[in-house]
């Protein structure tokens, strides 16, 4: 009974591989469980958008550049437009890389991406050194052509707004009216 409860839960043949899959989510858990406990909302938030910074640099590279060269050193794989399989934009007789950034695939980088954006703006709120970075994000964004990742941004955009006009702040409605502009 036990047995067929973890079958239905991770649906893998391997007793292994299910084994190694549970430690990792428990070592997930505990690391996150622990850096909650650790640092407050505010570190937490700081270190998100830092951490995203060399990502959104490396993808606004990608597009420009045309390329992604392979490096087991960040786990990236060849990326060139002129090969089928990679994500481009098709524009006339032309193929331009949309860019990956250190993710997988340019929809997933879109979404850290759209969140940074957000994440930004919200911080930017009480700090303005923050406004510095929504360049970097909105340009690594748009380069991402990811169309979920912009609609999800005017749904979050919307939110904070909302949040922001039920409390009043009128720093809030300016960001937010910036962040939807951009």
């Amino acid at each position: 009974s036990s047995d067929l409860g973890i079958f239905l839960a991770f649906p893998t043949l391997s007793w292994a591989a299910t084994g190694q899959w549970i430690v990792q989510g428990v070592c997930l858990l505990a690391w996150g469980w622990t850096l909650t406990r650790s640092a407050t909302r505010e570190e937490l938030g700081r270190f998100a958008l830092y951490a995203l910074v060399p990502a959104a640099v490396f993808g606004v590279w990608q597009a420009f550049a045309q390329y992604i060269p392979a490096s087991t050193l960040l786990g990236v794989a060849t990326q060139d437009p002129a090969r089928l399989g990679v994500s481009v934009i098709q524009a006339g007789t032309g193929r331009f890389l949309r860019a990956y950034g250190s993710f997988p695939h340019p929809n997933i980088f879109g979404g850290w991406m759209m969140l940074a954006l957000l994440l930004t703006w919200s911080r930017s709120i009480r700090e303005r050194g923050f406004l510095l970075l929504l360049p970097l994000f909105s340009l690594a964004l748009h380069l991402s052509f990811s169309r979920s990742a912009w609609l999800a941004l005017m749904v979050g955009a919307c939110v904070l707004a909302f949040t922001a006009w039920k409390t009043a702040s009128i720093r809030g409605w300016f960001h937010g009216a910036a962040l939807i502009g951009l």
